[in-house]
């Protein structure tokens, strides 16, 4: 059974703040902060499993993502 769109929007945004911190350590410091690439790809896989089911991705994630 696919996942709400609501449980996939709050995990979307989980997703979002880990890679804010990839990102930010990655531009700042020069470095890869591992905890937050770490969770940033559990949290991806997460959301490809949870969005499994659904016949059409919602656009703001496409969006958001780029």
């Amino acid at each position: 059974m696919p996942e709400s769109l609501y449980e996939v929007h709050k995990k979307f945004e989980e997703l979002q703040r880990h890679l804010v911190d990839v990102v930010n350590g990655v531009q700042d410091g020069k470095e890869i902060r591992n905890a937050a690439f770490e969770q940033m790809e559990h949290l991806s896989k997460k959301l490809t499993q949870m969005l499994k089911g659904h016949e059409l991705i919602p656009r703001y994630l496409l969006q958001e993502l780029s």
